[in-house]
């Protein structure tokens, strides 16, 4: 009777923690929904913006519940995000540009350079901050759910063309942060954790250095105390000749 009793304590003191981080990271992210109604304002089709933002609102905060290594890159996605956001909010005001007798919509092209840039800025940080897969996914789900928010008003195509330059700068970095992840920095550089010997840009010592460093680091011994390079034995006995307390005067 009094397991169970314990069971249900530890359950409802178990549900209040949890909804108490739910509530930390909901208050976190709330200037999220700051930019959201900002986005919604500026563009023209204010449903999708107001989905995606939804979509984004809830991704961010399960996130930052959740914690560990993808907590860290909800900031970084939401980073690289703004600039196809930005990109296609301005992109939609200035509908087209001329150049000569040729006119061209700026809304696609712009959402296709705003997700390219953003690929590129989500696998940067993802390589040098040593980021597993989970946090490239995660990073990249918040800045394509960001970026949407503003590529939303050119329809179909702007989310396509934002899918597509996401694509081809993030999936190169997504597979060598893959490679990372398995195989460790070690197998990145081309050597192996357990050879002994230095290998073509591998930067940890071989057998052969540490052999090097030891013979550096030897000093010849002598009968009488340590002898240094600098100072061969015959001088050593010519300068402490005179010393009473010399070995070489007590064996005499």
């Amino acid at each position: 009777m009094e397991s169970v009793e314990l069971e249900r304590i530890e359950t409802r003191v178990r549900r209040a923690y949890e909804m108490s981080r739910v509530r930390r990271a909901a208050v976190a992210f709330a200037p999220v929904a700051l930019l959201v109604g900002a986005a919604a304002i500026i563009g023209q089709r204010v449903g999708y913006t107001l989905a995606f933002g939804s979509a984004l609102f809830m991704l961010g905060v399960g996130l930052l519940w959740y914690g560990r290594s993808v907590k860290r890159a909800v900031l970084p996605g939401l980073a690289a995000g703004l600039v196809p956001l930005a990109f296609g909010l301005c992109a939609k005001h200035i509908s087209h540009a001329c150049i000569g007798d040729g006119c061209m919509a700026l809304c696609v092209p712009a959402c296709f350079a705003g997700g390219l840039i953003a690929g590129m800025v989500i696998v940067w940080v993802t390589l040098r901050r040593a980021g597993k897969v989970g946090f490239w996914v995660a990073a990249s789900g918040i800045g394509l759910l960001t970026g949407a928010m503003g590529c939303a008003c050119a329809g179909v195509l702007g989310l396509t063309g934002l899918l597509v330059g996401f694509a081809v700068s993030a999936v190169p970095g997504a597979r060598a942060s893959v490679d990372v992840d398995i195989g460790g920095p070690s197998r990145e550089r081309g050597g192996s954790v357990f050879s002994c010997t230095r290998g073509r840009g591998d930067s940890s010592p071989g057998r052969s250095d540490w052999r090097a460093d030891e013979r550096t680091r030897a000093r010849p011994r002598h009968a009488f105390g340590a002898v240094g390079r600098s100072e061969p034995k015959s001088r050593w006995r010519a300068k402490n000749r005179g010393s009473p307390s010399s070995p070489v005067n007590t064996q005499r």
